[in-house]
């Protein structure tokens, strides 16, 4: 729509006070007298956002309806929107316009009369003046309706495509600059088209829309959006609709563009492993919609919820009523507006609480906000973790002040529980919490010098401690100590006080505090690294150089058939052998393993010959000569960030994957180590989720009596089967789990699956077989896992059953040293003890001969080399013979071929379990063998 404005000139008046604001109104009101349009004068105050009308004229309020008279002061801004059909945003930047230009606006609008129809009309805007600081405006309103050249002027002046067409035919009766260019049209007269005849490069359906309803609707021949709108209009006596189209293409594909960055922010988050919930928040609303079963990877909405509502949920797991008021504070929806307009735009809150699991932990809740560009409305997004674990390295990280510690403990102010606490350059990490007193009675009984136990569960023991700290504000020890390998080691115990009444527990080891070994002169560990560290800190380039860990090959017979000063003239020997050798260690050391040495060489000085030279020699001592084979892994450095540790650590794994140390003693660290070596670290960081998750499933491999072909017995075994990464090898998580005592967390899953399904078939009156159920050593020295597997013994045996254990020589040789009776109290029941993986040790003869077995399973190894080894099947017939003569059983693992099967019955081998006769099986495919439904 046009506006026509006054020429007149109007006295503007500055000045303050009633009197003249009473003047200027009354001026303005001559003026406006004899005006032959409608009209209206109203105020702006742009401190307030306030719009307020002054005086109209006499027919004005027939136009506006919710103007009910000429002195009717109901007049806002939300009377210009809606009337407008603008937003406040572009009202306001509509007067700002004005202003600053000092020029008239035209307006187009319309109103809607009880018929349907529309009326249009143009308002022509002007400042006419100011009183105090609001600006005085006055808008002139004309009827166009009847005009159809004003309306095409209204409507070239927008930006909008706008045609008119008949209802009953849809006939094109008028159609905008716009709407021309759109369908490329190059004249307005005579259109002869219709809708009917599909001129529109849009597929719409104008039935369909519903009248004064805008609807968005999307191109795919120009890839664009449009927001529809039409009105019913009388067109020279014609029943027609005037339709609007806005392309909003930018606005809406910078929508989308937002959404997914958004999208993006909340998928990364999630994938933090602590992250309990996310919320997405719109506080303009006070709505709140959040991501659930994040373990699960489902990144699917909850129900929204009053924001408000779900804030007050999260006190109740609060412990500290202090942390209630400043969380209820912070995270207040007014207060966090309140905040925003004020620039902040990120609030953060850590509180100590109670987990699902009734387990005390801490909590951080974070809060990011935004504007949303599109609605204006202020959304956020909010993220709970769990950071118990960040929190107490911090804690740790406080109290060590770079000083280097074998062990870190947090103990609670009730030494109910203690937490092992793992620092490292790269990260940090918080071990598995257990109990207190399970954690002192474990080191006493494995790690603790036997004539120290005593003295070392005095000193550790609650009330002492508390005593000892209450008088000296700590408590310091020192406690021989053993390490793997047996060697005695002195170590110094510092209990202090730590923050939230907590306690912390140092563990040092003196030895270490020293930087070279006593036997041979060299560094020992602890000063190799800060040796290494130093230079390569101060050389050139770093990466010239590399890292070599190097070990004695059964070192420890060595000295058990020589004696150790045999093993202690081998240590020196080569000691003199590496520093002598071509590759010039510029730094060699005794690792704190007897056996172990670390060098840090020049890439340059390595070659494979000289490798191979120092692994395999012949070394005599007083007459006695012995050949000695060592292995080496070499770690070339690349990446200076890591810590030396880092670099021996990778060393020493090359080592640990070499596969043949008589063809090639040694082995170059690689990539896929170091993946293999963060798998097996991330499977212990999730063993407890996996569980509760259902990602274990136990198999059952089937044993069978190979002359009548039937299944005698089965072995169970576990299988991980990771979500979206599928079978995880066992070799990958087994060995991580023994090293580090989590195997019986899963020894005790199986164990109970067994019992499980076995007393499933035996109460359904199912033919059932013996399942061997495998225990670790770990697994004897954990009271309640003995106190389970008797209970699951009982079991079975209650409902005839015969429970079946496979041990292998080690856990044996735990289960005699522990002495529990958990043996005794096996054989009671009737239970039968299997000896697993017969002939790969050294000394298994001796262990049939000392202990008492039922069955001995032949390690695969020897199975696999029948036919290609003739020593092996002497040896294999030797031990069935050996085994028969003392009433036992055999079994033979991994038979795969018929040859080997063949030659294992012809030698009287009990039962056969392999692959040629079936796979490990999932329980549902093992249940159907042992209904006779499926061949394996």
């Amino acid at each position: 729509m046009v506006f026509y404005f006054f020429n007149a000139i109007i006295k503007l008046y500055t000045e303050s006070g009633d009197k003249m604001e009473s003047f200027f109104l009354d001026d303005l009101k001559k003026v406006t007298k004899n005006c032959l349009f409608d009209y209206i004068v109203f105020s702006y105050d742009f401190n307030s956002f306030e719009v307020s009308k002054l005086f109209t004229s006499d027919k004005f309020h027939t136009i506006f309806t919710s103007l009910k008279s000429s002195n009717d002061v109901n007049f806002s801004l939300d009377f210009l929107v809606n009337n407008f059909h603008k937003t406040k945003e572009e009202i306001i930047d509509l007067f700002k316009s004005l202003i600053e230009s000092k020029e008239n606006v035209i307006i187009p609008f319309y109103t809607t009369n009880d018929n349907g129809y529309n009326t249009w009309y143009q308002a022509n805007i002007k400042l006419k003046g100011t009183i105090d600081s609001k600006y005085i405006f006055m808008a002139s309103i004309i009827n166009v309706s009847f005009s159809t050249k004003q309306y095409e002027t209204i409507t070239n002046a927008t930006k909008r495509i706008i045609f008119v067409c008949s209802k009953k035919e849809k006939n094109i009766l008028y159609g905008n600059t716009n709407f021309l260019k759109w369908i490329n049209y190059d004249h307005n007269t005579n259109f002869n088209k219709s809708l009917n005849d599909n001129i529109l490069p849009l597929d719409l359906d104008v039935d369909s829309l519903q009248i004064d309803k805008e609807v968005l609707i999307y191109s795919e021949n120009d890839d664009s959006y449009y927001e529809v709108i039409c009105h019913n209009v009388d067109w020279s006596g014609i029943d027609s609709l005037a339709i609007y189209l806005s392309d909003v293409t930018k606005k809406k594909k910078e929508e989308e563009k937002f959404l997914d960055v958004q999208e993006q922010r909340i998928k990364s988050t999630l994938n933090s492993k602590n992250v309990i919930w996310v919320l997405k928040v719109n506080l303009t609303k006070d709505i709140t919609e959040g991501f659930t079963d994040i373990l699960l990877n489902k990144n699917y909405y909850s129900k929204a919820v009053c924001y408000s509502e779900k804030m007050v949920t999260a006190t109740k797991k609060m412990i500290n009523n202090n942390h209630k008021q400043e969380y209820l504070s912070k995270f207040d929806r007014d207060s966090l507006l309140n905040n925003y307009y004020n620039g902040v735009n990120y609030v953060d809150f850590e509180y100590d609480c109670i987990d699902d699991d009734k387990n005390q932990t801490v909590h951080k809740m974070t809060m990011s906000l935004y504007t949303n560009p599109y609605t204006g409305d202020v959304e956020g997004i909010f993220l709970l973790e769990d950071i118990k674990e960040e929190y107490l390295c911090d804690l740790v990280l406080e109290f060590v002040s770079q000083k280097e510690y074998d062990d870190i403990l947090i103990i609670d102010s009730n030494f109910n529980n203690v937490t092992q606490v793992t620092l490292s350059t790269k990260g940090k990490r918080v071990a598995k919490t257990i109990g207190y007193e399970e954690y002192i009675l474990n080191s006493a009984n494995n790690y603790i010098k036997k004539d120290e136990i005593e003295e070392y569960i005095s000193l550790t023991n609650k009330n002492h401690v508390m005593n000892e700290l209450d008088k000296r504000g700590e408590h310091i020890f020192n406690i021989h100590v053993l390490d793997e390998s047996g060697m005695c080691n002195l170590k110094k115990y510092t209990f202090n006080y730590l923050k939230d009444n907590k306690i912390i527990l140092s563990i040092v080891d003196i030895k270490d505090s020293l930087e070279r070994d006593n036997l041979t002169g060299l560094l020992n560990y602890h000063g190799f690294l800060n040796y290494a560290s130093q230079l390569l800190n101060d050389v050139e380039n770093p990466n010239d150089y590399a890292i070599l860990f190097y070990n004695i090959r059964g070192f420890k017979g060595i000295n058990h058939l020589r004696g150790n000063l045999y093993g202690d003239e081998l240590l020196k020997y080569i000691r003199d052998r590496l520093s002598n050798s071509s590759l010039q260690p510029i730094l060699l050391a005794r690792y704190t393993v007897s056996d172990h040495f670390l060098m840090l060489v020049r890439k340059t000085n390595i070659t494979n010959d000289e490798l191979s030279r120092i692994c395999h020699f012949d070394f005599s001592y007083k007459g006695i000569k012995q050949t000695i084979y060592c292995r080496c892994g070499v770690y070339y450095i690349y990446n200076t960030e890591f810590p030396v540790k880092t670099m021996c650590d990778c060393a020493r794994m090359a080592e640990k994957h070499i596969l043949d140390d008589y063809t090639q003693p040694f082995s170059t660290f690689t990539q896929e180590m170091r993946n293999e070596y963060l798998a097996k670290t991330e499977a212990l960081s999730i063993l407890d989720s996996a569980l509760e998750n259902g990602e274990f499933k136990v198999y059952y491999q089937p044993i069978y009596d190979p002359r009548t072909g039937e299944i005698v017995s089965a072995e169970a075994l576990i299988r991980w089967i990771r979500p979206e990464k599928g079978f995880l090898s066992p070799a990958h998580f087994i060995p991580a789990f023994e090293e580090n005592g989590y195997i019986t967390k899963v020894d005790h899953y199986v164990a109970s699956s067994v019992c499980q399904f076995l007393l499933e078939r035996s109460s359904k009156n199912k033919f059932c077989v013996p399942i061997s159920i495998n225990l670790s050593w770990m697994d004897f020295f954990d009271s309640n896992m003995v106190d389970s597997i008797n209970s699951f013994a009982i079991l079975l045996k209650n409902h005839n059953l015969v429970p079946r254990f496979e041990v292998t020589e080690t856990s044996w040789a735990a289960v005699t040293k522990n002495d529990n009776g958990a043996v005794e109290f096996f054989r009671e029941l009737g239970s039968k003890i299997l000896l697993d993986d017969f002939g790969s040790g050294y000394s298994s003869f001796s262990t049939i001969t000392n202990y008492d077995f039922d069955i001995i399973k032949l390690d695969m190894g020897f199975v696999q080399k029948i036919g290609n080894n003739n020593k092996i099947g002497s040896i294999i017939h030797s031990i069935i013979d050996m085994a028969h003569h003392m009433n036992l059983k055999v079994i033979a693992e991994g038979a795969e071929t018929k040859e080997q099967v063949d030659f294992l019955v012809k030698h009287n081998c009990d039962f056969i379990q392999g692959y040629y006769f079936s796979k490990p099986l999932p329980k549902e495919d093992f249940e159907l063998l042992l209904d006779g439904g499926m061949v394996a």
